[in-house]
């Protein structure tokens, strides 16, 4: 930013070239305003006003300060604006009957999860006995078989040891 104060602009004028048509024309030229007077020498730093270090620190910290309130607060204003242009804004009421209808329908929905879960973990038990018992009466019926097994084998061992034994004496 310059210290300097902006000079005003002051516009040009062509010298008029003289042609035929020129001067067929009655009226006068333009008259030519003389350019401002400028300053001889600049302002010189002894002649501006002085602010301490200090001051000029407050000075931007307010001054930023406003600037950073101001857009905000412009921006909260607009984006309230167009909120409440296409948003409807309920009643308070509204949003309050809408969290207890929730908090009820939560509690509802989880007693009828632990009823539910008591009930499943009722057939889940009934189903569990059930199927003990069946693999009881499985481990029953493949023990008698394997007992079965068991006690025929054994049969056919005495039966071959003892047709060993009488062809053993029959060759001796």
């Amino acid at each position: 930013m310059s210290r300097f104060l902006p000079l005003p602009k002051s516009p040009r004028v062509a010298p008029l070239e003289q042609s035929d048509q020129d001067q067929d024309d009655p009226r006068p030229p333009p008259p030519v305003s003389p350019p401002p007077p400028r300053p001889s020498t600049p302002p010189s730093s002894d002649s501006l006003p002085r602010t301490s270090g200090r001051q000029l620190l407050w000075n931007r910290i307010v001054l930023s300060s406003l600037a950073i309130t101001l857009l905000w607060g412009t921006s909260l204003n607009a984006a309230v604006f167009l909120t409440e242009y296409f948003v409807r804004i309920p009643p308070a009421v509204f949003p309050i009957h809408v969290c207890r209808t929730a908090a009820r329908e939560i509690q509802a929905q989880a007693t009828a999860y632990k009823q539910c879960a008591a009930r499943q973990m009722a057939t889940c038990d009934i189903d569990l006995d059930d199927a003990a018992v069946k693999e009881r009466a499985r481990s029953q019926w493949a023990q008698e078989q394997n007992v079965a097994r068991l006690d025929q084998a054994e049969a056919l061992y005495r039966y071959f040891f003892a047709l060993g034994e009488q062809g053993l004496r029959v060759a001796a």
